[in-house]
C-alpha cells in the first residue's frame, strides 16, 4: 500500500507539471523525475523494483563459500506412509532456499522400465526373482542420484570425460556449494539400508547419508493414503475395489520383513550419517556426530507446524 500510495503521489505530481507545461511532455516518465518524490517513496519504489527484478531471477542464491557438502537422504517406510510426500516437501524446500535438490523415486524407475501394473506377488520377499529385481531397480535409482551429486555444479560432457580420466582432481572441482538427493524407497530391512550405507561409503567426493524413516499408524490417516495409491499407474484400468485389495497385500507384503531403524544400525565411528524418525507429528532424531540420540523413554520433539 505504501509503494501503490508512493506511486500514485509522483504520478499526480508528474501528470499536474505536464499539464502545466505542455511543451515539456513526455511519453514515458524518466527516471530523473524521481527526485520529486520524498527519500521514503523513492526508497520505497525502490524496493518495488528490486522485488520485481528477483521474481524473474531464483528465489535465493547458494553462496559456495558457505556451504560445501553432498548430501543423501534414503527414505525409509512402508507403502503409503508419507515418503513421496516428504521427499517432495524437501526437494522443494532446499530449492527454494538455493541448495539444488533432487528426487529419485524407485517405483518410478520400476514403472519406466516396463515393470507397470505389477501384482501384490512381485512384492512377495519369496518371490525370489522379483526380489532381485526390485533390489537391481532400487540401487540403480540410487546411482542415477550418486551421479548426479557428482557432477553438479557442471552437468556438460567435458566435465563427465574429465571425471572419467582423473577423479579425484575432478572431484575436487565439482565439490563446490550444497547439493541434495532425495532417495525415494522403501528401503525397510537392514540389508537394504547396509547396502545404501556401504555404496555411499565407497563414492567420491564424500557425501553425508541421512535416513529419513516416516511411521504412520493413524487408520483413517492411512486409508485415505491406501485408495490414492490404488489410482496410480500401478491400477490404471483396474476396479477400485480390486485395486485396493491388492495394494492392501502389497503393504502386508512389506509388513513381513520390514525392520524400523534402531541406535544399534549404525557404527559408531561413522561421521557421515544421521537418522531420522517422524512418527506422525513427533520426530525422533539421532545421529553418530554431533546430536545426541534420543530414545530410552525420553521425549521425542514436537514437529513444528
Amino acid at each position: 500500500c505504501l509503494v501503490l500510495s508512493a506511486w500514485n503521489r509522483w504520478r499526480w505530481r508528474l501528470t499536474t507539471r505536464q499539464a502545466m507545461r505542455p511543451r515539456q511532455r513526455s511519453r514515458r516518465p524518466s527516471f530523473e523525475s524521481l527526485r520529486h518524490l520524498p527519500r521514503e517513496g523513492r526508497a520505497l519504489l525502490a524496493g518495488a523494483v528490486c522485488l520485481a527484478r528477483s521474481a524473474v531471477t531464483q528465489y535465493a542464491v547458494n553462496p559456495t563459500s558457505v556451504i560445501e557438502e553432498r548430501v543423501v537422504i534414503a527414505m525409509v517406510g512402508l507403502p503409503a506412509r508419507g515418503k513421496s510426500y516428504l521427499s517432495k516437501s524437501i526437494v522443494r524446500y532446499l530449492n527454494f532456499v538455493g541448495c539444488p535438490a533432487r528426487l529419485f523415486n524407485a517405483g518410478s524407475r520400476r514403472r519406466d522400465a516396463g515393470l507397470a501394473g505389477s501384482g501384490a506377488a512381485f512384492f512377495d520377499a519369496a518371490n525370489e526373482d522379483a526380489a532381485a529385481q526390485r533390489e537391481e531397480i532400487a540401487m540403480d535409482t540410487l546411482e542415477e542420484l550418486l551421479r548426479w551429486l557428482k557432477f553438479l555444479p557442471s552437468n556438460s560432457l567435458t566435465a563427465l570425460s574429465a571425471l572419467e580420466q582423473n577423479q579425484e582432481q575432478a572431484g575436487e572441482q565439482c565439490r563446490r556449494g550444497c547439493v541434495c538427493g532425495v532417495f525415494d524407497a522403501t528401503n525397510t530391512t537392514v540389508l537394504r539400508r547396509q547396502k545404501v550405507r556401504e555404496r555411499c561409503a565407497r563414492e567420491w567426493p564424500p557425501v553425508r547419508l541421512i535416513f529419513v524413516e516416516s511411521i504412520c499408524t493413524d487408520p483413517k490417516l492411512l486409508l485415505r493414503n491406501y485408495m490414492l495409491k490404488a489410482s496410480n499407474e500401478d491400477y490404471k484400468g483396474s476396479a477400485p475395489e480390486a485395486a485396493l485389495q491388492d495394494f492392501l497385500a502389497r503393504v502386508r507384503n512389506y509388513e513381513a520383513v520390514y525392520q524400523t531403524i534402531t541406535d544399534a544400525e549404525g557404527p559408531e565411528e561413522e561421521e557421515d550419517e544421521t537418522f531420522h524418525r517422524l512418527e506422525g507429528d513427533r520426530r525422533i532424531s539421532s545421529t553418530v556426530d554431533d546430536l545426541s540420540p534420543r530414545g530410552d523413554g525420553e521425549a521425542a520433539e514436537p514437529l513444528p507446524p
